[in-house]
């Protein structure tokens, strides 16, 4: 009999929900007061602003408690995370002393700078000074929205395909496949065993056969050939 089938040996999970920060959530229609500065991101200190009570009109900013609820400190009024309803530019964050807080969204902030930067080389060669300066403010503003994030304990938004999505996709198309189409038993191993290899190959390019065998299914390479009569 052939050994069970083994997709991946590393399932992958998403990040466990970091306690400092949060996701834009929608559960919320009534949207909460957040107290804004007259003057944003100067010095990279306004882009930052508190998530505030409604129940106190707006002039006490919500605390995180051990439980992970937030509360106010003045009326005692409670606010669960999933009902913090920010728009898509925003996310929010706790900071060092506890207090609810709101901040550009990195991902938008990195490509507001990306964008000021070629507006800066278009003026460049064009030689428009006032779009020259715009630019380099649009970028320093930018830059200041991301430092804040980063200091709220907002995560760095990642660029690209990481080997976690692609794992996620790979295996999403394996199952895609088997659950549409009735293969026997050695045909799903063997599309198992190529997801395995390209896994594999992924964060270990240069792998052999044998190598990828023995790290998701402890077997030689040889014995998996005996599962279904296989022969090289």
């Amino acid at each position: 009999m052939p050994a069970p089938s083994a997709r991946t040996g590393k399932r992958v999970f998403g990040p466990a929900p970091s306690a400092r920060t949060g996701p834009k959530s929608t559960r919320c229609a009534a949207r909460l007061p957040v107290a804004r500065p007259g003057s944003k991101h100067a010095k990279g200190e306004h882009s930052v602003n508190p998530i505030c009570c409604p129940q106190c009109g707006g002039l006490s900013a919500y605390c995180i408690r051990h439980d992970g609820l937030f509360q106010c400190p003045e009326c005692r009024h409670l606010l669960d995370r999933r009902d913090i309803d920010l728009d898509g530019t925003e996310v929010w964050g706790v900071t060092d002393d506890g207090t609810l807080y709101t901040t550009t969204d990195p991902a938008r902030s990195l490509n507001c700078l990306m964008e000021a930067v070629e507006d800066l080389l278009t003026a460049d060669n064009t030689g428009a000074d006032y779009a020259r300066l715009d630019s380099m403010r649009n970028a320093t503003e930018s830059l200041a929205a991301y430092i804040d994030a980063r200091r709220l304990g907002i995560k760095r938004p990642e660029f690209g395909y990481t080997e976690e999505t692609v794992k996620t996709a790979v295996n999403a198309g394996a199952d895609m496949v088997l659950d549409a189409i009735g293969f026997t038993s050695a045909e799903e191993d063997a599309i198992n065993l190529v997801v395995n290899a390209a896994i594999t190959s992924l964060t270990n390019p240069g792998v052999s056969f044998a190598e990828m065998v023995e790290e998701n299914f402890g077997e030689d390479a040889e014995e998996v050939r005996t599962w279904w009569g296989w022969s090289k």
